[in-house]
């Protein structure tokens, strides 16, 4: 699913039956592994930025939107979690964020130790990947699940492995992945474009799931005062009606 196959694709469709259920086995387990290995590992963040995986991580989550292909929601999920975790900076473990009084657009890390692995220039590729964010959002956007879980639509904190045809699986992930983008100002600002992203992230923050509720209460919590007077109402949920995405025009944004 890299950058290749994608324009492969793009000219020749038959690239498509190429595309087994072994091969997305494969690319789930290695998107798995990917997951693991970037965080808080400033050797493998490292090493997982110099070779082309913010590529393939975001063809695999682009590749139903843009190319029509039935990625297994598996796929997607895994890489979804893997770019979270590149796009994540960490402070020997996970950092606490805060808003800054009278700093707007000011993010400062509390309590605990500085940066171990600062991830700017990771969100800045990421967020720069054709189509990524628009994906993030979409997928986002097709949560929460039930308020009870089971059935045809496992909860994410609840799936195993014989959930990955569930597409409940992926909108954590994809919420997880928006959040840490939303720590840095120029990775913020095609969030903060999309048309749908304050209405979906609102409504996954009061899923019944702790996975859904809490990435998309800190992303939201991460966007808001980035977005204060917007005439939508920005990113903050009590101003907005639950379900509702109000259209806006490029001049309110």
């Amino acid at each position: 699913a890299d950058r290749a196959w994608r324009n492969a694709i793009a000219y020749d469709s038959g690239c498509l039956e190429e595309q087994t259920q072994a091969a997305f086995l494969a690319c789930e387990a290695a998107c798995e592994a990917l997951w693991i290995l970037a965080f808080n590992s400033p050797a493998n963040h490292a090493a997982i930025l110099r070779t082309r995986a913010i590529d393939v991580l975001a063809s695999i989550v682009t590749a139903r939107d843009m190319l029509g292909l039935s990625t297994p929601p598996r796929a997607a999920m895994w890489a979804a979690a893997a770019l979270q975790n590149l796009a994540a900076s960490y402070c020997d473990g996970v950092c606490r964020w805060q808003w800054e009084r009278g700093e707007a657009g000011r993010l400062t890390i509390v309590g605990g130790g500085g940066l171990t692995v600062d991830s700017d220039e990771a969100r800045r590729r990421i967020a720069a990947q054709p189509g990524l964010v628009d994906s993030l959002v979409r997928y986002a956007c097709e949560g929460p699940v039930p308020k009870v879980d089971g059935g045809g639509a496992p909860w994410p904190s609840k799936a195993d492995v014989d959930s990955r045809d569930r597409p409940s699986v992926v909108p954590w992930a994809a919420a997880g992945a928006l959040k840490n983008l939303a720590l840095s100002t120029a990775s913020a600002q095609p969030i903060l474009n999309s048309r749908d992203a304050a209405g979906c992230l609102c409504r996954l923050s009061r899923s019944g799931d702790w996975l859904e509720s809490s990435k998309a209460s800190a992303a939201l919590y991460f966007l808001q005062p980035r977005a204060v007077g917007r005439v939508d109402g920005g990113f903050e949920c009590e101003a907005r009606p639950l379900g509702e995405t109000p259209p806006r025009t490029r001049d309110e944004l």
